[in-house]
């Protein structure tokens, strides 16, 4: 990092999507990338490939895994949700149904993933069995990371609006809001700065707050009217 001079370059054997994650629960410090049907742990240091397991040839792993610093890692894809060891040795857990895009969320021994269609799943995160399953009104295609704060999981939808489910046990809506007025998509994952929450659509940046708050309400709502390429 002092010089920028490149330490080691790999070849991932394949292209894939997701953000890779760095894990120091192995006896090393490892890099772990997911291409395509297989994931695999690198030397963080040297780049060497310390170990690689496949995944399965049925579905294509899109999206970032987790790590929880117990030593799993665990991993989604559209047909299977998996829970592995952070060293590669062993697989603890395999179930069926799994997310395409969205990355997963754990808390509180419990792993959460949002469907492509808008149905949320909780799984016991040492077992992998379900603790509910249930659909939220922002259903469609979802593409935005789903964010947890304050004892609440935010599930954007691209379409059709916001959905706030408490982060627990069982299964509860907190809330499900729509900007009636922006009929682009909603794409990015949602943000926080401080006490608001900000959403990015195609068209227009949001800013949203408790009633109040000392911000301006007029530029509370939104911050942004229009991109560039609307002007």
């Amino acid at each position: 990092t002092h010089t920028g001079k490149q330490v080691w370059e790999i070849n991932p054997w394949h292209w894939g999507h997701a953000t890779h994650i760095i894990s120091f629960e192995a006896e090393q410090p490892l890099l772990i990338l997911s291409a395509g049907f297989f994931i695999a742990g690198h030397n963080i240091n040297t780049g060497k490939q310390v170990w690689r397991r496949p995944m399965g040839e049925e579905t294509w792993v899109y999206h970032s895994m987790l790590t929880t610093g117990d030593g799993v890692i665990y991993s989604c894809a559209k047909h299977w949700t998996k829970a592995l060891r952070a060293d590669g040795s062993e697989i603890l857990w395999e179930k069926r149904g799994g997310a395409t895009y969205p990355p997963l969320i754990y808390d509180a021994g419990r792993v959460h993933w949002v469907s492509k269609g808008g149905v949320v799943t909780c799984q016991d995160g040492k077992s992998g069995e379900r603790v509910y399953v249930a659909r939220v009104p922002s259903g469609g295609t979802i593409y935005a990371s789903p964010i947890k704060a304050d004892g609440k999981i935010y599930i954007t939808s691209r379409e059709q609006g916001v959905s706030v489910i408490a982060d627990g046990p069982e299964f509860k809506l907190l809330a499900h809001n729509e900007f009636k007025d922006d009929k682009s998509m909603f794409d990015a994952t949602p943000a926080f700065a401080g006490d608001c929450l900000i959403l990015r659509s195609y068209r227009h940046l949001y800013c949203i707050g408790k009633d109040g708050d000392k911000a301006d309400q007029r530029n509370q709502h939104r911050l942004h009217t229009e991109t560039e390429s609307d002007s």
